[in-house]
């Protein structure tokens, strides 16, 4: 790591930086009955993109707490609180 001319801006060499998303087909909460239940329409096709977002009916965010755990989210692990929908 190295910092350029004296600005705050800090570069990490050799990495790059990829954002990364929820997989939609892979989350555990795509069936939970506590998901977000926003969906988008595009062209003929319906996307549940609520199930991708960090708030639920049981993790509600600040003050209660920070929102889904970053392990359930990014890497599809277990929710404790997983209901399947029926």
């Amino acid at each position: 790591m190295s910092y350029e001319g004296g600005s705050d801006l800090m570069v990490i060499e050799n990495n790059e930086i990829r954002p990364q998303w929820p997989d939609i087909n892979k989350i555990m909460c795509k069936d939970c009955i506590f998901r977000d239940r926003t969906e988008i329409k595009v062209n003929d096709k319906i996307i549940k993109c609520g199930v991708t977002k960090d708030l639920c009916k049981v993790y509600l965010g600040p003050p209660h707490d920070n929102g889904k755990p970053h392990d359930v989210l990014f890497l599809n692990d277990y929710c404790e609180f997983y209901e399947e929908e029926k």
